[in-house]
């Protein structure tokens, strides 16, 4: 085996090892995901016509204290919904919209948090005849809901607003509107939970227009909108998963173009004969195969021709 042979076979042998340090890293974050079935207390805000003519549904999760981390949890939404906002909730009440969900599943979206408090956020449309306005709310999912907070925002200029169940207390919050406060309720998984609200209002003012941009901010737990905040996490099997496809893309170059650039370096030399070009030789002078020869005499020096055996001067024999 040559050394290009022995150079392929290694850089094979690392893609497949590489290969299978990917699979076991998805395996294993996988297996770090904890499919949750049970929502400890699940908040939810209800805000018609806040900052859109539609109403806001803000769902504040809290997983058990027992829930293992990361935990995935399916949360149901409308078919209608227009899905705003994904998010965990750190201790210090801040939101990262940074978590995995999916929503390809029509009438759910499934997400995963490393944090114990999650958020999603939503709009629905209501209905509109003449003044009155009307929306439902209904909840049903898989997961069991040990408490389930419901509060309704009454927007500005409203008249009569009617709350099915009805609301055990009415009472203003810090952002100063009236809030209908339904009395908690467990939700057991695979039960419904519905409400039906209906009001009447002349004005066509949204309530987030009455707002000072003071009071749009502070707990975003609570009863304010939520905003994406800068990631200040670092997601590690993310990266160690991204590093590795990176490698397996780098041998795979080196295993196309490397091939082509060390078979030209070490292939074979090519056979002389079918090769070499002839190479053009000066022909050779002819000469006569008998030598010429110049004969003197050796008694008067005369120059004497080759036939001869006598000088033809003084007449002394000449030697051969």
């Amino acid at each position: 085996m040559n050394l290009f042979d022995k150079t392929s076979s290694i850089a094979k042998q690392g893609l497949y090892l590489l290969l299978l340090l990917l699979i076991i890293g998805q395996a294993s974050y996988a297996w770090a995901q904890n499919n949750v079935d049970t929502i400890d207390t699940l908040a939810v805000d209800l805000w018609p016509e806040y900052d859109r003519e539609a109403v806001l549904v803000l769902l504040t999760g809290l997983l058990p204290a027992d829930a293992a981390l990361p935990a995935t949890i399916t949360v149901p939404i409308p078919e209608d919904a227009d899905l705003l906002v994904v998010a965990r909730i750190t201790d210090d009440g801040s939101l990262f919209d940074d978590i995995t969900f999916d929503e390809s599943v029509e009438g759910q979206v499934t997400l995963t948090t490393p944090d114990s408090r999650f958020r999603v956020e939503y709009y629905i449309p209501y209905k509109l005849e003449g003044e009155e306005r009307s929306f439902r709310f209904d909840w049903e999912a898989d997961v069991s809901v040990n408490e389930m907070r419901v509060s309704v925002q009454e927007p500005v200029a409203t008249v009569d607003m009617t709350i099915e169940p009805e609301a055990f207390s009415v009472a203003p919050r810090q952002d100063g509107f009236q809030y209908h406060n339904l009395s908690p309720e467990n939700v057991a998984a695979g039960d419904v939970y519905s409400l039906a609200v209906s009001y009447s209002r002349a004005s066509s003012q949204l309530s987030a227009d009455l707002l000072e941009p003071a009071a749009t901010t502070g707990d975003t737990t609570s009863s304010q909108s939520s905003t994406s905040t800068p990631n200040n996490t670092i997601n590690w099997p993310t990266i160690i998963l991204a590093s590795v496809g990176a490698a397996i893309l780098a041998v795979g170059a080196w295993m196309i173009f490397g091939d082509r650039i060390m078979a030209r370096r070490y292939a074979p030399a090519k056979s002389a004969s079918v090769t070499a070009k002839p190479t053009a030789r000066k022909p050779k002078t002819a000469v006569s195969d008998t030598p010429t020869y110049v004969q003197f005499c050796h008694q008067c020096g005369q120059k004497s021709d080759p036939d001869d055996r006598f000088c033809r001067s003084c007449g002394t024999r000449l030697k051969t």
